[in-house]
């Protein structure tokens, strides 16, 4: 199997130069230039300052190479910036080997008058450097027209456009695209395009705008796969993907045949109409972080998914024992806590029990509260036996929103009995009570008792059940 793509990047990367060695910038090679130092220059100075700009009624400007005391034994090849009569950014003590590199003691000290000519040795000697492969071109080279190459050698240099269509499966192409080798490709402006007919085999890293495999063989990617381009790039594959290393993409993925993961599989979407997770069409956006532990998914309607406890069909509460209080008494019972958001409009709060007051016939009362841990009261009933003796009361308490989350209507019902034998006395007791309680908040509901401060007063909250239906 040729490995078309790697020879065509190897090529590409010739083009720009991709190599070990450094680029250097080439000088002016202007005309002759000749004038002399209008100041003195040490030998560690990078700036100098000419008597005169002018060379046949032109000036000099840009990065320029001289000649400073040219047949002398202290003669030093300088390159800098020319602006005006000012030379900044000097480069002093040129290779006179190479052109380029430096050296202090080829520096020397230049008075006053020093004769300065334009040279083109640094200029001629980075051009040879740079055709030898020795340095780098510093910028991208360039065809004046897309040139034929159907008859070119094998060692001559292609352009983007030739490239593309090679490694796109373009005529005179028949083979499979093998991507890698042994050493990874990193082309992040070219398109990975198989050729219809065979799978796309990596045999290490690619770097690509995007990769589309025609063939419905399954692709391979010996390891990871790194997509850098900015821009908006889909990756299609008609078969099946198989990637050993890390697939790392900004732009859009396609996948027609299965997808396999056996590792840690990490999708980064937050925004429901973006970068979401979709599946059959359906598509969610996942909290930023893990949820509290017994907590589950909770959908807004619009995809946008949060952590938060499920909740229940109701949420219920039964006392074990008989509760009771003596004189100038007071006891709260446990609470039964309902989450946040749990309550709604159509919540309902059910209460049954029996409420007790006994006394020894010589007054007190006995007050029976449903409030909740905010000392928020619901409804509240109040017994005075007097010299009855006894009264007991079995009760039943409902509470439901009123058309707001914090405006609640409580009704009690029950029917009161007096004294003992035959001579109890019957009571029907109904309230209605209005509660302004935030329900949209957490809330903690429980019962209290209460007892006037007579003697031999008593008050008992027989085992009781309170129920929630969210």
């Amino acid at each position: 199997m040729k490995q078309h793509y790697l020879k065509g990047a190897l090529l590409l990367s010739l083009l720009l130069i991709a190599t070990s060695a450094h680029a250097v910038s080439l000088p002016n090679g202007s005309a002759v230039f000749e004038t002399s130092l209008a100041s003195r220059i040490s030998a560690t100075d990078t700036t100098m300052t000419l008597v005169t700009n002018s060379a046949g009624g032109e000036t000099v400007n840009g990065f320029d190479c001289f000649t400073i005391d040219e047949g002398r034994s202290d003669a030093e090849y300088v390159c800098g910036t020319v602006s005006g009569t000012s030379v900044t950014s000097l480069s002093r003590g040129l290779s006179y080997v190479n052109g380029t590199t430096t050296s202090s003691s080829r520096a020397s000290i230049h008075r006053v008058g020093s004769n300065v000519k334009k040279t083109d040795f640094p200029l001629l000697q980075r051009m040879r450097n740079i055709l030898n492969g020795v340095e780098g071109v510093p910028n991208t080279l360039y065809y004046e027209t897309h040139p034929d190459f159907s008859a070119a050698l094998g060692t001559a240099i292609p352009d983007i456009t030739y490239v593309a269509g090679l490694v796109g499966g373009g005529a005179g192409v028949p083979l499979s695209v093998s991507v890698g080798g042994t050493g990874g490709t990193t082309q992040p402006a070219m398109l990975l395009q198989g050729n219809g007919t065979s799978p796309i085999i990596g045999t290490s890293t690619p770097t690509v705008t995007a990769i589309t495999a025609t063939s419905t063989a399954t692709s391979t990617f010996a390891g990871p796969i790194n997509n850098t381009y900015s821009g908006v790039s889909t990756s299609t594959f008609a078969g099946n993907l198989e990637v050993l290393g890390n697939a790392s993409t900004t732009g859009n993925t396609v996948f027609n045949g299965s997808l396999t993961a056996n590792a840690t599989t990490t999708l980064a979407g937050s925004d429901v109409n973006g970068n979401a997770l979709c599946i059959n069409g359906v598509c969610y956006a996942f909290p930023a972080s893990q949820g509290a532990a017994g907590s589950t998914f909770i959908n807004n309607g619009s995809g946008t998914l949060s952590s938060s406890f499920p909740t229940a069909s109701q949420y219920s509460m039964a006392s074990t024992s008989r509760a009771n209080i003596g004189q100038n008494g007071s006891l709260t019972s446990a609470s039964l806590t309902i989450p946040a958001g749990v309550l709604t409009a159509s919540s309902t709060i059910f209460i049954s029990g029996v409420f007790e007051c006994v006394t020894n016939g010589s007054g007190g009362t006995c007050t029976m509260t449903f409030q909740d841990a905010n000392s928020t009261t619901y409804t509240s009933l109040q017994i005075s036996p007097g010299t009855t003796n006894t009264c007991y009361l079995p009760y039943t308490i409902l509470t439901n929103a009123n058309n707001s989350l914090s405006s609640q209507l409580t009704l009690l019902m029950g029917l009161q009995v007096c004294g003992a034998g035959s001579t109890d006395g019957y009571t029907d007791i109904t309230t209605s009570t209005q509660t302004s309680a935030a329900w949209a908040n957490a809330t903690s509901l429980q019962m209290k008792l209460q007892t006037s401060n007579h003697i031999n007063v008593s008050a008992y909250l027989s085992p009781y059940t309170m129920t929630v239906r969210p």
